[in-house]
């Protein structure tokens, strides 16, 4: 996450995008430190976001999901 942190200069963001960004580190993180697969029911309930709102940010990508 730090590479991606600075490879990206936060202060470029509008607001959106800057909500988008933190909720996708947020999402990414809690996948990365999960040491097994979870369920998008289980990472909606740990994150306290919806289901819609972590396909929204992660798209394609919940392959990596139970």
């Amino acid at each position: 996450m730090a590479i991606l942190s600075t490879s990206v200069k936060k202060n470029n963001f509008n607001e959106d995008e800057h909500e988008a960004f933190e909720l996708y580190r947020r999402i990414v993180g809690a996948i990365i430190l999960v040491s097994s697969p979870v369920s998008m029911d289980t990472l909606s309930r740990l994150l306290r976001l919806s289901r819609e709102d972590i396909i929204d940010i992660i798209g394609d990508r919940h392959s990596v999901l139970q």
